[in-house]
């Protein structure tokens, strides 16, 4: 049989496991997130003709590949899109919760989507103060730095040995949201079409801001683990009884804001 391995580290996965059970919850098992994030954003169609998937997270970037509706490839790169605010940060003499902002308020990874030129208030690490600068000046800080990101997605999948089967991108996580992201896609992957993807809508009920990208991947294993019967009452014991299926994964997620933590 041909089978697809992942591997992961032990140390991490221990970490997890202890951070879980110290409040007394139980793990009933674990999984590879690429597999059902990959379920839920891409198409059946897409999985077939050959789809690259592409989740941009805050510290890592997973990447996988599809061919002939099957996962032939996967990797996950340890940084990702928090390297963008840190860059901000150290250039723009600010907060990293300031350079945070002004990456989703006004960052752009392409220079078609710099809309107008004008420009943002700054404030001072200390917060007593602010300074001015140009929009595109933050575009400057942007760009090569995503560039850079995409450039190692496109040096994993060289290694892959599949390089020239996907057809089509998808890419999706909080990274994916930034305008000008797909367009590097296109131009440093050789991908003839890239979207930007969430969960699919007929796949579960939900408020219409958790279809964003940036929540795909704690939707999907929302709908993993519901779809899995070993989950259903988290082993009749070691969670709580009583009230909904997602209720209970609140619970267990407290904090996150899917759930309204």
């Amino acid at each position: 049989m041909d089978v697809h391995i992942t591997t992961g580290s032990s140390t991490h996965l221990n970490n997890l496991a202890k951070a879980i059970q110290r409040p007394g919850y139980k793990i009933d098992g674990t999984f590879y997130g690429l597999v059902p994030l990959a379920d839920t954003v891409l198409t059946q169609e897409e999985k077939e003709i050959g789809a690259l998937i592409l989740d941009l997270g805050g510290e890592t970037m997973s990447v996988g590949i599809y061919i002939d509706g099957i996962l032939k490839f996967s990797r996950d790169i340890p940084y990702g899109c928090d390297l963008i605010t840190s860059d901000l940060s150290r250039l723009l003499h600010t907060s990293r919760q300031n350079a945070k902002e002004i990456k989703e308020k006004y960052g752009v990874s392409f220079p078609t989507f710099l809309d107008e030129e004008g420009e943002i208030p700054v404030p001072s690490l200390d917060g007593r103060s602010t300074h001015n600068i140009k929009k595109s000046y933050v575009l400057d800080i942007i760009q090569p730095r995503v560039e850079e990101l995409i450039e190692q997605v496109e040096q994993c999948v060289e290694s892959s040995g599949y390089k020239n089967f996907p057809v089509v991108g998808v890419v999706t996580g909080g990274g994916s949201l930034m305008p000008g992201i797909t367009e590097h896609c296109v131009n440093i992957l050789g991908l003839k079409e890239v979207r930007r993807g969430g969960v699919q809508r007929d796949l579960i009920t939900s408020d219409d801001e958790f279809f964003d990208p940036l929540y795909s991947t704690a939707m999907a294993l929302v709908i993993y683990a519901s779809d899995n019967a070993a989950y259903d009452d988290f082993s009749g014991g070691a969670y709580e009884k009583g009230g909904s299926f997602f209720s209970k994964l609140g619970r267990l997620f407290k904090g996150v804001d899917i759930f309204g933590g």
